[in-house]
Formats: C-alpha cells, structure tokens, sequence
C-alpha cells in the first residue's frame, strides 16, 4: 500500500516537472531525481534499477543540448549576440510565468509566454546594444523561433521520461514479500544441575561425622583396655585360662557396649 502512495508522488513529481521545463527551468532533472527518489524509497531493484534510472539521465542530457542548439541557432541565424541570447533566455522565463497567469490556460498559456518573452528579451537587449530596430526584432523573430522549437523538442523527451518512468516504476509484482523470520527453539539446558548446599545441614552432617569418629575411638580404646586386663589376670592364673578369661572378658565388654 505505501509503494502505491510512493508511485502517486512520483507521478506529481514527473508532471510538475514536465511543466517547469516548459518556463525554461530544468525540470527534467526533476523528474530524475523524483525516479531516483522513488527507488530509494521502494527499495533499489525492487521496482527502479539503473537501466530506467540510466535511460532518463540519457534523455534528459540530450534535451537540454538540442534546446540550447535550437535556441542558438535561431539567435545566431538572425545575427544575434551572445548577450542577446541570455536576454532571450531571461524573458522566456519571465515570459512563461507572466503567461501562465494573464492566460490561464494549461499549457498554452505557459508556452506562449515563453516564447513571447524569449522575443521580447532578445528585442531589448539587442537595440541596447545596437539601435537598430528592424535588426533586434530580426534578432528577437529568431529567438523566438529557437525557443518555441526548443520547448517542443524538450517536451517531447519529457513525455518519453514520464512514460518510462512510471512503466518502470508501476508497483505490480516487483517486490516479493519479506520471509517471516526464522527462531530458533529453546532447548533445555543439559548441563548438571550442581547440588545446591546449605551451611546448617553441612555443619550438622559434619558434626555427626565427628561424633560417630569419637564413639569408635572410644569404643576401640576400652577394648584394648579390657582386653589387655583380661590378659593380665589370666596369665597370673595359669596359661590354659587366657583364651576363657580373654573370650568371657570381650564379651562382657560387648554386651555392656550394646546396652549402653
């Protein structure tokens, strides 16, 4: 929807400046960069490349020299001067505004104001120079017919430029709609999950460890004693009570161990 509202601009763009190029200002160039203008906005090849945009810059370079040519023959046939020349072109733009205005008619108006005015400028230039009426208006009859060929010739191209234009730039299948974005899915994280820790169950489990480490050492210890005391009494009784009195001692101490 927004490349057809872009597409309507540039058709106002190319008339208003097919229509400037009629009071002698360069609107052909105008119409060029509204198509450059139209590419940008629409995105480069999508619709307008460098062929259109190449073949309007073509265009528009031969109609300016084959305006300057007419208008330069015509002055230069007729005898004129080169200041007679820029006093041509100076009318022909105040001509063509001055006629847009006193006939408002489209078009024509603007085109026999131009070359109304070339005529006219060319006339006072020329007699300030040389007072020579019948040689200023023959001079001003040249420049007038230079400019008036010179505006068909370059409006003839005009037309051709806005006809390439918009078939170029018409906004029909050109532009292929943009792919939806690919995502990636989420995975979920393999990495092991460390186990979390918390300082009381640590401090606790640490403590039992050592606590159960003592009672070992504490048991051990009393079996040593007792065993060694067992011992002791048996030798003294004789050599075939040891293993009675070591085995009848250890269980004892056992079985105290456990009731405790």
């Amino acid at each position: 929807m927004l490349d057809w509202l872009y597409y309507i601009l540039l058709l106002v763009i190319l008339v208003a400046g097919w229509l400037l190029n009629i009071l002698g200002v360069p609107g052909l160039w105008l119409m060029l960069i509204g198509h450059i203008a139209f590419a940008w906005a629409t995105g480069w090849n999508s619709y307008v490349g460098w062929a259109s945009v190449i073949t309007l810059f073509v265009l528009a370079l031969l109609a300016e020299i084959i305006e300057f040519a007419a208008g330069a023959a015509g002055s230069a046939q007729a005898g004129g001067t080169k200041r007679g020349m820029a006093g041509a072109v100076i009318g022909g733009l105040v001509g063509g505004i001055v006629g847009s205005i006193l006939l408002p008619i489209p078009i024509v108006g603007t085109i026999a104001g131009a070359v109304g005015g070339s005529f006219a400028g060319a006339v006072l230039v020329e007699h300030m120079i040389e007072a020579d009426s019948r040689r200023s208006l023959k001079i001003g009859w040249g420049a007038a017919k230079g400019r008036f060929w010179g505006i068909m010739i370059k409006s003839g191209f005009g037309v051709a430029m806005i006809i390439i234009s918009l078939i170029a730039a018409f906004p029909l299948g050109g532009r292929a709609a943009a792919p939806p974005p690919t995502t990636t899915p989420l995975l979920p994280d393999s990495r092991p999950i460390p186990p979390t820790t918390d300082p009381a169950v640590d401090s606790s489990r640490d403590s039992g460890i050592h606590a159960g480490r003592a009672s070992l050492k504490q048991a051990a210890d009393s079996l040593r004693k007792v065993a060694g005391d067992q011992a002791e009494t048996a030798q003294q009784k004789g050599p075939t009570s040891i293993p009675k009195a070591f085995g009848f001692g250890f269980l004892s101490q056992w079985s105290g161990m456990r009731r405790t």
